[in-house]
C-alpha cells in the first residue's frame, strides 16, 4: 500500500486499522489521505488515552505553553468538537464579561481557521489551530474560572451568541484598522470601554460614520452598550 510506504518513509507510527479508515475517508484523494495520516500521527499517543473533559481541563490548568499545546493535541475528538467544547466551557463559566468576550473572539477566529482547513483539506494546518488556542486563548483564560462543560447551553442560544461574537470580531477588526492598533488590543483593551460610551446614540452615530460602517452595526453597538451597562 502506497500510504504505508509513505508512513514508513516519514517514520509515522499509525495503526493498520487507522490507515484503513483514512483510505476509506479519502475516497481516492491521495493528498487528503497523506495529510490526514500526518495529522493523526502527530496527536496519537498509545500510552495516553484522554477523554474530552480531561484534555480540555488539562489545557485550562496547564502551567505553561508547551503543556497547554500538548493537551490540545491530545484531544480525542474532531477539531470542530474541540472548538465547540471550549466554546461551551467559556459560556458556562463565571468569567467577567470582558474576558468572556475576548475568549469568544479568539474562538471565532479559530472557527474561521478551521473552515479554511476543512475547505482545503490541509490537515497539517491543524497545528496552527492548536497554536492559536494555546497562545491567545490560554492568555485570556490564564486567571482561571473555566472548567470543561459540554452542551450546558441550549444550542439555539449558542448559535446566537456565536453569531454575535462574529459581529464583535468584524467590529474589532474595523476599529483596529481605523485606530492603527492590533486587533487583540482593540478587543481586549478598548472595546469594553467603547461599548459603555456607545450608550450615547450621538456617539454611536459619529463612531460608525468615522469607521464607514452601516446600519446593522448601530443595532449591534446599541445591544452591546445595554449589556455593558447591565454588567
Amino acid at each position: 500500500m502506497y500510504l504505508r510506504m509513505v508512513a514508513e518513509k516519514e517514520t509515522i507510527d499509525v495503526e493498520e486499522e487507522k490507515l484503513k479508515e483514512i483510505v476509506v475517508a479519502a475516497n481516492g484523494d491521495m493528498r487528503y489521505a497523506i495529510n490526514a495520516m500526518q495529522s493523526r500521527s502527530s496527536v496519537t499517543q498509545k500510552d495516553v488515552e484522554l477523554t474530552a473533559a480531561q484534555a480540555i481541563n488539562s489545557f485550562l490548568e496547564a502551567p505553561g505553553l508547551d503543556s497547554a499545546y500538548r493537551a490540545l493535541r491530545n484531544y480525542p475528538g474532531q477539531p470542530r468538537e474541540k472548538v465547540r467544547d471550549l466554546f461551551s466551557s467559556v459560556l458556562r463559566s463565571r468569567l467577567a464579561s470582558e474576558r468572556r468576550r475576548a475568549a469568544i473572539e479568539v474562538l471565532s477566529r479559530a472557527d474561521v481557521l478551521m473552515g479554511r482547513i476543512m475547505r482545503g483539506q490541509d490537515w497539517r494546518m491543524l497545528r496552527y489551530l492548536d497554536t492559536l488556542l494555546a497562545t491567545e486563548l490560554r492568555e485570556v483564560l490564564a486567571g482561571g474560572g473555566v472548567q470543561f462543560s459540554q452542551d450546558g447551553v441550549p444550542w439555539n442560544l449558542q448559535i446566537r451568541i456565536w453569531n454575535d461574537s462574529k459581529k464583535v470580531k468584524e467590529f474589532s477588526e474595523a476599529y483596529a484598522r481605523r485606530m492603527h492598533i492590533s486587533r487583540r488590543g482593540a478587543a481586549v483593551e478598548d472595546l469594553p470601554y467603547l461599548f459603555v460610551m456607545c450608550g450615547s446614540k450621538k456617539f454611536r452615530s459619529e463612531l460608525l460614520k468615522s469607521m464607514s460602517l452601516e446600519e446593522p452595526f448601530e443595532k449591534f453597538l446599541s445591544k452591546e452598550a445595554q449589556a455593558a451597562r447591565a454588567g
